[in-house]
C-alpha cells in the first residue's frame, strides 16, 4: 500500500542507476527501510516488515507513474519475484518478450504488434515464472509509453486512455491490472540490438546461454544489487528461464513504414523456433 510519509535521512547509498552522464535513480538505506530516490528529487520509502511504500507528499499523476515504473517492480524483486524491464505481446504461439536498453524501441515494437492484432501485454514490466519444464510471463499492468512520433505512427486503440503527466513520453493506460490475468506461456525472448547500428533487413540469431542469462539479469528490476542472496536467486531464475525458453538477438529496420513487415517476420520466426508450450503456469 502507499502511505504519505516524511522524506527520510539516508544512512548509506547502496546503488545508483545511471543513464548518460548522470544518475536517474538511487537506492539507499534509512534504518531497516529502503529508500528509492529519483533524480528529480522525490523519495519512496519501502518498509519490508509493514509491506508499505511511503511518499513524502501527496502523489501527482507523474509520481504515480514513477511508482508503477520504477518503485513497485523493485519492491517485488526484493520479495523474491523476477521482473523484467521490457515489453511483451500475446500471439498465437504464446507470449513474446522484447528486452533492451531504454530508447531501443521496445515500446514501439509492442505498439506495432498491438496495432496488427497481437495484444500488448505490457510495454514496461512483466514477471517471469518457472515451472518444471515451462516458463510463463504475466504483465504487471497494461499501458503504453510512447514517444510522440511513435504514438502518431501507431495510435493506441479505444481501449487505451491517454494519461496526462510531465513525462517525455505519452502514456496510455487501459486500467487493466495484469496481476488479475492468467500467466501466459512464454514462447521466446528477443534481445533488441542497438539502433545506432542500422540494418536493412530483419536479422534474428541465437544467443549463447551465458550471454542470455547475463542480459536477462541486466534488464531485470533490482532493489538492492548488493544483496548477495537475492542476486543468487535472480541468477537461478534467469538460468532456469534460459533453459526453457529460446533467447534470440533481434535487429530490424528502424522505419515505421516497415514495422508491419518486422512484426510478421518475428511472428513467423517464433512459430518455427519458439518454445512449444501448451499450458500456462
Amino acid at each position: 500500500m502507499l502511505d504519505i510519509g516524511v522524506d527520510p535521512i539516508i544512512d548509506r547509498w547502496v546503488h545508483h542507476w545511471r543513464s548518460g552522464s548522470g544518475w536517474t535513480l538511487a537506492a539507499g538505506r534509512a534504518g531497516a527501510s529502503y529508500v528509492l530516490r529519483l533524480a528529480e528529487g522525490e523519495s519512496y520509502v519501502f518498509d519490508g516488515e509493514a509491506n508499505t511504500v511511503a511518499l513524502a507528499c501527496q502523489p501527482s499523476q507523474e509520481q504515480r507513474n514513477d511508482l508503477l515504473n520504477q518503485v513497485l517492480p523493485r519492491v517485488l524483486d526484493h520479495q523474491g519475484r523476477f521482473l523484467m524491464h521490457g515489453s511483451a505481446v500475446e500471439t498465437r504461439v504464446g507470449a513474446l518478450a522484447f528486452v533492451g536498453a531504454s530508447g531501443w524501441g521496445k515500446s514501439t515494437l509492442g505498439a506495432a504488434f498491438d496495432t496488427n492484432g497481437a495484444p500488448l501485454l505490457s510495454d514496461d514490466c512483466m514477471e517471469f515464472f518457472v515451472n518444471s519444464d515451462t516458463a510463463t510471463c504475466r504483465p504487471t499492468y497494461r499501458s503504453m509509453r510512447l514517444w510522440q512520433d511513435s504514438a502518431d505512427a501507431f495510435p493506441p486503440s479505444d481501449a487505451y486512455q491517454r494519461v496526462e503527466g510531465n513525462e517525455d513520453k505519452v502514456r496510455f493506460f487501459t486500467g487493466v491490472d495484469g496481476n488479475n490475468g492468467p500467466n501466459l506461456p512464454l514462447a521466446a525472448v528477443y534481445l533488441l540490438t542497438d539502433p545506432a547500428d542500422p540494418v536493412d533487413e530483419v536479422t534474428i540469431g541465437p544467443v549463447a546461454p551465458a550471454l542470455a542469462v547475463s542480459e536477462l539479469l541486466t534488464h531485470s528490476f533490482r532493489l538492492d544489487p548488493t544483496d548477495t542472496a537475492r542476486a543468487r536467486s535472480a541468477f537461478d531464475t534467469a538460468a532456469d528461464v534460459v533453459q526453457r525458453v529460446p533467447i534470440f538477438s533481434l535487429a530490424h529496420p528502424r522505419d515505421y513504414d516497415r514495422l508491419g513487415e518486422v512484426t510478421q517476420s518475428i511472428l513467423e520466426h517464433a512459430s518455427q523456433h519458439g518454445a512449444k508450450q501448451t499450458e500456462a503456469g
